[in-house]
């Protein structure tokens, strides 16, 4: 059987790297072409006078016909489009190696997104199911879960929550799904204009594309070795605001290489379905702290109610785990320990010095270690169990 590993990385490489594009998107990247003729309702105006009067000034340039007043000049991020939105989807791979049965695996997402009045401009959200690694394994999450709200970012795997800073987490900037319509298509002259639809209650134009090549460097192959020998994708525009609102493609590739079980390298067939789509845009979105993360700047630990574990003056919590938490002071190091030495002893803890300072109480021990830095202050981490 083929690893899941591959399956999680193409799937979470295609969101974050692709369509979590911050950096990337927004740039002009050219008018979409009209090779493919214009849609059937949208014939020149000029075939449509069978004689032209002497007097008739001549017909119109093509670049004021309705067909190519509707092309998008460039797609539009999202946030710069809209103010909220809900967007969904789901990502599957099909790998079949040799004459062994073929071997599916699906992710679905979702996500929220508003603009805020913090120092980043948005709050947003993201989960996704069926990122589990190993199968069968119930210490490994089915999902995973993303929160950026304000100052804080908490990442959740299953029921248990990681509290961090933004800067922390590296989720300080806008992580758009979209950048452009060129983030899929590496040509957008390859598009072909299919027409106009409504998609969530949103006017689109409808566009679509089957060159293999535009997708072979995501199967990992150059796009010249031709390894992708068939595609079939669509991307709904929107006609006010030049955002995507709804991306599919589902493509099959041949000799794509992966690993087993058991490590070893083999050539697979693949076949890969993804979707996309926004809703709700526009709409009353509210992101607030998860239920059961901890607060950013509280502590998680065993032996305290959350948010009573004493910390030092002068002390910012970084990450906060269960059971595991750093933080950043600017007191010496002999000032920390001698904080917790004073604080812990009065709840009742016993210190044991050991190779770290460990206290105990009722079966409960925490750990706590405190390194001094480069240009002063300490970092401290505290262990509990």
């Amino acid at each position: 059987m083929l690893k899941r590993n591959r399956f999680v990385l193409i799937a979470i490489a295609l969101l974050l790297s692709i369509f979590l594009a911050a950096c990337g998107g927004g740039e002009d990247s050219g008018a979409a072409s009209d090779d493919a003729g214009p849609a059937p309702t949208s014939a020149p105006a000029a075939m449509d006078t069978p004689q032209p009067a002497p007097t008739d000034t001549p017909a119109p340039a093509p670049t004021d016909t309705p067909e190519e007043m509707d092309e998008p000049a460039a797609m539009t991020l999202l946030e710069e489009a809209l103010d909220s939105y809900r967007a969904r989807g789901s990502f599957s791979m099909i790998s079949t190696v040799g004459d062994a049965e073929p071997v599916e695996q699906t992710m679905e997402f979702e996500s929220a997104y508003t603009k805020a009045d913090n120092p980043y401009g948005f709050n947003m959200s993201m989960r996704m199911d069926g990122v589990q690694t190993v199968e069968d394994d119930p210490n490994v999450p089915e999902s995973v879960q993303f929160y950026m709200v304000d100052d804080a970012s908490y990442i959740g795997f299953g029921d248990q929550w990681l509290t961090t800073t933004r800067e922390e987490s590296g989720l300080e900037d806008v992580p758009s799904f979209i950048g452009s319509a060129d983030d899929i298509v590496n040509d957008l002259d390859q598009l072909n204009r299919e027409g106009k639809e409504k998609v969530n209650g949103i006017d689109t134009v409808h566009y679509s594309f089957e060159d293999p090549l535009l997708l072979s460097e995501f199967f990992g192959q150059g796009a010249d070795e031709g390894d992708v020998t068939s595609l079939r994708g669509d991307i709904w525009v929107a006609e006010d605001g030049n955002y995507v609102v709804k991306v599919s493609f589902t493509a099959a590739a041949t000799g794509v290489p992966s690993t087993d079980d058991e490590g070893n390298e083999v050539i697979a067939d693949e076949e890969v379905t993804w979707t996309f789509e926004v809703y709700e845009v526009n709409s009353d979105v509210e992101i607030t702290v998860p239920e059961g993360a901890t607060a950013l700047g509280e502590v998680s630990m065993p032996g305290f109610d959350d948010g009573t574990f004493p910390m030092p003056p002068d002390t910012t919590v970084t990450n906060s785990f269960p059971g595991l938490v750093s933080a950043a002071s600017t007191l010496t190091e002999e000032a920390v320990v001698q904080f917790f030495d004073e604080q812990l002893a009065d709840l009742g803890w016993t210190k044991d010095e050991g190779f770290l300072p460990t206290y105990t109480k009722d079966g409960v021990s925490i750990t706590i270690m405190a390194s001094p830095v480069d240009g002063g202050g300490v970092e401290i981490t505290i262990f509990g169990e």
